[in-house]
């Protein structure tokens, strides 16, 4: 059945969540110069990375570690969580050739956006990208009460689309939430092995130094590109073949 829709994840997938989130934390640490000063232990980055787990772990623990090794002044869960999402949030920008990608495929598909997350954090990452306009409808698992790899969120997303399960494509990188969720829905799937970055991206090319940002094994079930910037010859060769 031809494709009519795409729905994308955004992180990992249209967002380098991974490279912004180690970026940010290398900037926490320079700053940090009590810290340094006073010649207490610096970040033990394999416990960030275990804590942290892709940005799924619960956060109280990850968030504990950062503020007594970095001497965060928050003290409660709240506070430290804004701190944490707002250093994310400097790290979106817009990417050109994303918005140039987003518009080419919006002129022969519906393009939606499902992903996890607040709605604070999802939708600001968006404006921020710009990326927002492109997608109808952006559902978001707060707002909605739902999480992938729920059925219903996959639903939910299409349900103004009028078009069979079959004839969209989800485009995302977990390979259970996106991936899992989305066949139980009736989809069809794609998986990114890695998060976008700009060409010679400093902030990227920093937090991958780190030895944290891997790209993923390609699914022996399921098709694969190495980002989304490869989806549109994907699209081409799967419609030839």
């Amino acid at each position: 059945m031809a494709l009519r829709g795409i729905l994308f994840d955004l992180d990992g997938t249209l967002f380098a969540r991974e490279a912004a989130f180690w970026s940010w934390l290398h900037e926490e640490e320079l700053q940090d110069g009590r810290r340094r000063e006073a010649g207490t232990a610096a970040l033990d980055w394999e416990r960030v990375a275990a804590l942290d787990r892709g940005g799924r772990g619960p956060k109280p623990a990850l968030l504990d570690y950062l503020a007594l090794t970095l001497n965060w002044p928050e003290r409660s869960l709240e506070a430290r969580l804004q701190r944490l999402r707002h250093g994310i949030l400097r790290q979106a920008r817009a990417d050109q050739r994303l918005l140039d990608l987003l518009g080419r495929l919006r002129r022969c598909f519906r393009l939606g956006l499902v992903t996890n997350g607040s709605s604070q954090a999802q939708r600001g990452k968006l404006r921020c990208m710009q990326v927002e306009a492109f997608f109808d409808p952006v559902i978001v698992s707060e707002e909605v009460g739902h999480r992938k790899p729920e059925f219903a969120i996959f639903c939910l997303a299409t349900r103004a689309w009028a078009l069979a399960p079959a004839e969209v494509l989800f485009v995302g990188d977990d390979s259970i939430r996106d991936i899992g969720g989305a066949k139980g829905a009736g989809m069809q799937t794609l998986q990114v092995l890695a998060e976008p970055s700009e060409p010679g991206d400093a902030n990227a090319a920093a937090a991958r130094a780190h030895g944290f940002i891997h790209a993923r094994e390609p699914p022996d079930d399921t098709p694969s590109i190495a980002s989304v910037f490869e989806l549109e010859s994907w699209l081409q060769q799967s419609s030839a073949g």
